[in-house]
């Protein structure tokens, strides 16, 4: 793909793979630093519409089309989203996305919505939703943060770790900071009872809770308080057993071809002392293990891989192989799925446009239920 300049009014670019198909990227913008040659360095076409704009709103726009363009680039798109007679994003086929930009900070975050196809959800038990076709989410989360302190926040487990993990990246923002009162929105708007999480969520859920009891306290009660929904393994480590992350390069993605799974796997962190196939190892809390019990449905093999790695008579890499292998047989159906559907990008668009349409008659009437709350209906 190509390489572009970047214009001197942008700066502080961060990019960040949230989750397979799930990208954010961010930067600073000043104002005082858009030139005339701006667009033209950045290979990004100013609109018509807004050829007679101020300053600020010409730099807003480059910033979030520079992010849109890079995100995109990580999923593995070219171009830049146009924009819609509404002035809203219009982005390629098969993928969903969100611009912000506030008080000189631009966040974009985009998601390819043929994995969620992909790994067998169905749209119609599923409602799919662009959440930025719903700006009802936006309204809320505002009005939530007008109760919320800051160092309820502040201690978010999540956030202090991508604090510590991420120094090198300038994550001083609203919107980080506030990112995970904007998912209590998301969850809240729908009046939803459960949620399922990895064992990781539980505290930014119970935070959810916090918010809604807080906002009944002013308000009035007009929330379920959601509860946590875990499945039988709630969390899993990396591949090199510290916290999984896109962040850290130490996952399996669901994209992943059957080669890349396998050099992945053959490099998980195993047992660090057992230097020799002969010396007995420990199964429990074994990362290769955990994910042995997780993927691997042939429960008689891991019981027999277990009892051998404890007696020090079989080798990490037939215990590995064999992961790998397990591992792959889950994913066949999802890869044959996943080139269904990159046969079928209309579709795909088709799926968001309509569950985004679906879930936003039920964000207007929660909202119209919230302004007569705190006290904003005018009619």
């Amino acid at each position: 793909m190509t390489e572009y300049l970047r214009p001197q009014c942008l700066s502080n670019i961060h990019r960040e793979e949230i989750a397979d198909g799930l990208v954010r990227v961010g930067c600073h913008y000043h104002i005082e630093k858009l030139f005339d040659d701006s667009f033209l360095r950045a290979d990004i076409p100013l609109p018509t519409s807004l050829t007679s704009s101020v300053d600020k709103r010409k730099t807003e726009y480059l910033a979030g089309r520079w992010c849109a363009r890079e995100a995109l680039r990580i999923l593995g798109f070219d171009g830049i989203p146009g924009m819609g007679t509404d002035r809203a994003p219009i982005w390629p086929g098969g993928t969903v996305g969100s611009i912000t930009h506030s008080k000189g900070t631009a966040e974009v975050m985009v998601a390819d919505a043929r994995h969620w196809l992909a790994v067998g959800l169905d749209p119609e038990r599923s409602t799919f939703v662009v959440q930025s076709a719903v700006p009802e989410h936006a309204e809320l989360y505002v009005l939530m943060s007008m109760v919320v302190p800051i160092p309820w926040l502040e201690r978010v487990p999540t956030y202090k770790e991508q604090i510590e993990h991420l120094a090198e990246k300038d994550l001083s923002t609203i919107g980080f900071l506030g990112y995970p009162l904007l998912q209590g929105a998301d969850i809240v708007i729908y009046k939803a009872q459960h949620v399922p999480v990895g064992e990781d969520q539980v505290a930014h859920l119970e935070l959810v809770r916090e918010v809604v009891r807080r906002f009944h306290g002013f308000y009035g009660e007009l929330f379920p308080e959601p509860q946590p929904l875990l499945t039988r393994f709630p969390r899993l480590p990396g591949l090199d057993n510290r916290k999984m992350s896109k962040s850290y390069g130490n996952t399996i993605d669901l994209s992943d071809d059957a080669e890349a799974v396998q050099k992945k796997v053959m490099r998980m962190y195993t047992d660090p002392k057992r230097i020799r196939a002969d010396i007995p190892g420990t199964v429990e809390g074994n990362p290769v293990f955990l994910y042995h019990d997780a993927f691997n449905p042939d429960e008689v093999e891991v019981e027999d891989l277990k009892t051998r790695y404890r007696a020090g008579t079989v080798g990490d890499v037939e215990v590995k192989q064999k992961l790998a292998r397990a591992i792959n047989t889950m994913l066949d159906p999802m890869r044959e799925r996943r080139a269904e559907v990159l046969a079928q990008p209309t579709r795909v668009r088709d799926i968001l446009m309509d569950g985004s349409s679906r879930a936003r008659a039920i964000a207007q009437e929660t909202m119209k239920q919230v302004r007569d709350a705190v006290r904003l209906a005018y009619s």
